[in-house]
């Protein structure tokens, strides 16, 4: 997760009151090499604090938690926010805390619907269309178009009301076919119109019945002048025109059609919602989804294999190219997982296992989902393994990680250190003593004035509070 992120750590004792100030970004791809997506600054007080070290510790501490609390927020729709009204330029987006609501980051990228008058001024979306309940659509003239924040402002003749729609549509006809490689190919470079479309309509000709069917887009390709839509399912042979039987098989059209709600109208213009914004926050959670949270990994630790090997004497490296004696002993497990643990384990490895899980990540984030999962885990086990099923946060996945990797590079050494041996093996049991069980964070709803009861509170399945 760290290659995505850059980040620049500042502190100062002077002048008073000490503090440090995080600058972060996050790209798209790995070491700075992609697209900037947000960015972010904080400053932090520490009256308290005496040397730039120790300001240096808090930052460190601070931005590992700031960085997880942007990624856990930035899966969330809720946490999503645009700047308000008077909207002026840059119109950007942030991502805040859902639940403590603070700001967290905010967008590169601003003024998403800037782009859209030109494309419907220059009639890229296809004919424009009034539709008003009851009556048949009216062609519409748009003579002017500007974007101000969310809205596109337009001036239309007819002028349409508030709750009309306007309608656009646009044809292509089918140039070619690739049945084999699932390719429908059309004249002109129109992958950026395609983009927003998961699906697409194809409307063609049987004898003299108009028929409709709809294809989901795979993969848009551009080659030599022309675009090409590769789709999940096989094309119909006759979607292209049979030159020979033009009558019989005329080919097919490809249609888009766009529409929005009239939201707002003042004299003699009327506002839409241009939903750039919209596609732009969808854009950036996807990211993080897939970046950061559709990794479900498991890690299984049979205790067996912690067993202790090093104990006893041995020469050890003195760092001086020499060596010395040293006692050394490794680290045992601890029965005893929690403080008040009253339970007289005396053998903490024979048969017993911890199935270690992250619980922010996919469906595990789903209650019901985890608990099927832990049912489905302890009915594959063997009756005689004791199995402790953890599911953790990012920072102690993290430590977990970081001390099992160091552990396993020692252990699988041609020639083993027993000192570096006996640390790693410490490590990694000390960092699994820590890990803890995390519950996803519930939302208090009112039932009688809230339609969604999205990520409910579940006794004994959410978390309440923070300590």
């Amino acid at each position: 997760m760290d290659a995505f992120w850059q980040i620049d750590i500042t502190v100062s004792l002077a002048p008073a009151p000490p503090k440090y100030r995080l600058e972060y970004a996050l790209f798209d791809a790995p070491f700075g090499t992609g697209t900037k997506l947000l960015e972010g600054t904080l400053e932090v007080e520490v009256p308290d604090a005496t040397s730039e070290p120790e300001l240096q510790k808090l930052a460190e501490e601070r931005l590992e938690e700031l960085i997880w609390q942007i990624c856990t927020a930035g899966v969330m729709e809720a946490a999503y926010v645009t700047n308000p009204a008077p909207y002026t330029s840059p119109y950007k987006i942030a991502v805040t805390d859902p639940i403590r609501g603070e700001f967290l980051a905010t967008s590169v990228d601003s003024d998403f619907n800037v782009p859209l008058p030109t494309v419907i001024l220059n009639d890229d979306w296809g004919a424009s269309w009034l539709v008003q309940a009851g009556f048949d659509p009216i062609e519409l003239n748009i003579s002017e178009a500007v974007a101000i924040g969310p809205f596109i402002q337009l001036k239309s003749n007819p002028a349409p009301q508030k709750g009309d729609h306007i309608h656009f549509e646009r044809a292509f006809q089918i140039i070619g076919l690739d049945l084999l490689s699932h390719q429908i190919k059309i004249a002109g470079l129109h992958p950026s119109l395609f983009e927003d479309f998961a699906d697409f309509e194809v409307q063609f000709i049987i004898g003299e019945t108009e028929h409709l069917i709809y294809y989901a887009i795979h993969q848009i390709k551009e080659e030599g002048g022309i675009t090409i839509l590769v789709t999940k399912k096989t094309p119909r042979p006759d979607l292209v025109e049979d030159p020979e039987n033009a009558y019989e098989q005329p080919g097919g059209l490809i249609i888009l059609k766009r529409q929005f709600d009239v939201v707002s109208t003042s004299d003699d213009s009327f506002r839409i919602l241009g939903g750039a914004e919209i596609k732009a926050i969808q854009k950036v959670q996807q990211f993080f989804l897939r970046a950061f949270f559709s990794h479900e990994g498991t890690h299984l630790i049979e205790h067996i294999l912690l067993c202790p090997k090093v104990k006893g004497k041995y020469k050890v490296p003195d760092g001086l190219g020499g060596f010395v004696n040293e006692i050394l002993e490794d680290k045992l497990l601890d029965p005893h997982s929690e403080d008040e643990c009253v339970c007289t384990l005396d053998d903490p490895y024979t048969c017993m296992a911890h199935v270690i899980l992250p619980y922010w990540s996919g469906r595990f984030t789903n209650t019901d989902y985890r608990r099927f999962l832990e049912k489905k885990i302890k009915r594959e086990t063997p009756a005689h393994v004791f199995l402790t099923i953890c599911w953790i946060s990012p920072s102690h996945m993290k430590a977990l990680e970081l001390a099992w990797k160091l552990w396993l590079l020692e252990t699988l050494k041609s020639i083993q250190e027993p000192k570096k041996l006996s640390e790693a093996l410490a490590g990694l049991i000390n960092a699994l003593a820590q890990i803890r069980n995390v519950y996803p964070v519930g939302t208090l709803h009112d039932c009688d004035e809230d339609d969604n009861l999205e990520n409910p509170i579940i006794l004994n399945s959410s978390s309440l509070g923070e300590f």
